[in-house]
């Protein structure tokens, strides 16, 4: 039995949502600084959580969680996406991430026989194999090799994978003044927890300067 959740910091409008088979025992490692990704938002409480028999069924649960966290956001008043172009890119752009997640965590649990990573961290770690199946393409023109995926809502680029950690970063298309929305996931293949960290750049070459 797995346990699908979405805590908040007591202090802040930050959220976290990963799944496990303790959900006590999670909380409390949140909440005593266990995490590193997260201890500077401690303490947690749990906002919502659903039981599910299988990993499978669980990764894909956590799909439908920006859409949980959307409402919890309107029903205790945090005015976290509004109706401005600005915050619409933000959202669409979480959500692309999201599947973007869903994709990696199909690749790390699919056979090597079905073009996947069969949970080896050798393969994971393959220069090519994830990003391409991920959808990512070679930027053609630069000295050194990035993988690109372009959409209406932003350009994504994959910033790597060490540990079964993936990291991409997105930088959106609505501006505010003179920055866009800027926005990074890392993933965990081997525990499923996600975090996405939202911030704003002219850039991606900006954002690097800033230490975004």
């Amino acid at each position: 039995m797995f346990y699908v959740y979405l805590i908040k910091s007591e202090k802040s409008n930050f959220f976290y949502k990963g799944f496990c088979k303790d959900l006590e025992k999670r909380l409390q490692q949140h909440n005593n600084g266990s995490t590193k990704s997260n201890k500077a938002y401690a303490p947690f409480y749990v906002l919502y959580y659903e039981k599910c028999p299988s990993i499978k069924e669980a990764v894909l649960l956590t799909l439908v969680l920006i859409v949980i966290l959307v409402g919890i956001a309107i029903a205790v008043g945090i005015t976290i996406f509004s109706n401005s172009a600005y915050q619409a890119n933000i959202q669409a752009i979480t959500v692309e991430l999201q599947t973007f997640r869903a994709r990696a965590a199909e690749y790390w649990m699919l056979p090597p026989g079905m073009g996947g990573a069969g949970q080896d961290l050798t393969r994971i770690e393959d220069v090519d194999g994830l990003p391409m199946y991920l959808g990512f393409s070679t930027s053609a023109g630069k000295t050194v090799q990035t993988y690109v995926f372009d959409s209406a809502n932003a350009e994504y680029h994959y910033d790597g994978c060490t540990d079964a950690e993936l990291s991409i970063l997105a930088l959106g298309k609505e501006a505010k003044g003179d920055k866009f929305p800027f926005i990074s996931m890392t993933y965990d293949m081997m525990t499923n927890e996600t975090k996405i960290d939202i911030s704003s750049a002219e850039s991606f070459a900006t954002a690097e300067t800033d230490g975004n």
